[in-house]
């Protein structure tokens, strides 16, 4: 399950606080926004 496109950016969010379950049960696309904006943030 955690072999998502953005996987990477899991750890960032798990950092900030967020459950990567949490993120997954959300929608990929959502996911990938979240994580994407996390990694850019970076």
């Amino acid at each position: 399950m955690l072999e998502h496109s953005h996987d990477r950016g899991f750890p960032l969010l798990m950092a900030v606080g967020v459950s990567y379950t949490k993120v997954m049960k959300t929608n990929c696309k959502r996911c990938m926004i979240a994580s994407g904006t996390k990694t850019e943030g970076r």
